[in-house]
C-alpha cells in the first residue's frame, strides 16, 4: 500500500514539474518574440512618421507655389483681375503668413519646427486668411488703391 502511495506521489510531482517546465518555456518564447517584435515596431512607426512629415512638406510646397503663382498672375493681369483657387493646409500646420512679396508656412514637426518660404515678385496682402488645415478657397484680387497689390482673402 505504501508502494503505492509512493509511486501516486512521484506521479504527482513529475506532472507538477512538467507543467512548471513548459510555462517557463512559454515564458521563454513570448521574450525572443517580443525581443524581435518591438525593435521592429519601433523602426516601422519611425518610419511612418518620417514619411507622413515629408508629405506634409511636400504638400505645404505645392500650396504655396500654386498661391505665389496665381498671386503672379493676378497682379501681372492688372485692374479688375481676380481669381479663385483651392490650395491645402496640412495637418502640421502652425502659421501662414502673407508679407510683402512673400509667403511663409511654418510646420511642427517631431525634430522641431520647419519654415517653408517662397517670393513672389507680386507685392501681397493679407485680406484674412484662416489658419486651420485641410482645404481653402482663396479669393485673390487686384487693387490699385494707394499702391498696387494682390490681396488675398480665405473665403
Amino acid at each position: 500500500m505504501q508502494e503505492k502511495k509512493l509511486k501516486l506521489k512521484s506521479a504527482m510531482r513529475i506532472t507538477h514539474s512538467r507543467h512548471g517546465q513548459a510555462a517557463i518555456e512559454g515564458l521563454v518564447i513570448l521574450a525572443f518574440i517580443m525581443i524581435i517584435f518591438i525593435p521592429v515596431m519601433f523602426i516601422g512607426i519611425s518610419s511612418i512618421t518620417t514619411e507622413n512629415e515629408k508629405i506634409s512638406i511636400a504638400q505645404a510646397k505645392s500650396s504655396l507655389r500654386t498661391m505665389t503663382g496665381t498671386a503672379e498672375e493676378v497682379y501681372l493681369a492688372g485692374n479688375i483681375s481676380r481669381k479663385t483657387i483651392l490650395v491645402y493646409y496640412p495637418d502640421r500646420l502652425d502659421t501662414l503668413n502673407i508679407s510683402s512679396h512673400e509667403l511663409k508656412m511654418r510646420l511642427n514637426m517631431s525634430y522641431g519646427q520647419v519654415d517653408l518660404v517662397e517670393t513672389t515678385f507680386a507685392n501681397l496682402s493679407d485680406g484674412g486668411i484662416q489658419q486651420g488645415f485641410g482645404y481653402h478657397q482663396l479669393n485673390m484680387s487686384y487693387r490699385n488703391d494707394g499702391g498696387k497689390y494682390v490681396e488675398i482673402i480665405d473665403k
